[in-house]
């Protein structure tokens, strides 16, 4: 049984998907996300103010837990919405997009790289109440590889991975 490289990382990333949705750190609950090469991600970030009079000021995205690569000023919402989103020139340029659309919000990445492969932490500012952060573990699925010397990968875990999915 002959495995393609799409079809390997469809069910590379089932696989992923299915064995841990939701870790926790010495910071908190993390989110899982997991997508593949060239693919899309979306990073969720709640902007629901603790309070009902209260309202997002602000929105960082960071990448390792140091380096600012998006932010969301919502103070120029009404004013300049188009100014108010500044990405980070090379690791975000133009891959990535916030949504306030969306509940929870979202940092779209797309065309993603192994390299994107991170733990992010959005930050929240609000006018009235303390900063919120959350974090999200990204896992990018590299390019199928094909195993070396013409070895097959007939009879291992990824024709069996593939009989599932396609169940």
């Amino acid at each position: 049984m002959k495995t393609t490289g799409a079809a390997f990382q469809l069910a590379a990333a089932f696989l992923l998907s299915v064995i841990s949705p939701v870790s926790v750190s010495a910071q908190g609950r993390v989110v899982q996300v997991r997508s593949v090469v060239n693919g899309t991600a979306r990073l969720p970030c709640d902007l629901t103010p603790p309070s009902h009079n209260d309202s997002v000021i602000l929105v960082i995205w960071f990448k390792n837990e140091k380096t600012a690569i998006y932010s969301f000023d919502a103070r120029q919402r009404l004013s300049a919405p188009v100014e108010s989103h500044w990405k980070h020139p090379q690791l975000v340029a133009d891959r990535g997009l916030f949504s306030t659309m969306e509940s929870p919000a979202e940092l779209t990445l797309s065309r993603l790289q192994e390299s994107d492969e991170a733990v992010y932490r959005c930050r929240v500012d609000f006018r009235l109440s303390a900063s919120r952060n959350s974090r999200v573990r990204l896992t990018v699925v590299g390019e199928f590889q094909h195993p070396p010397n013409g070895l097959s990968c007939a009879g291992l875990l990824i024709p069996s991975l593939l009989t599932i999915i396609l169940r």
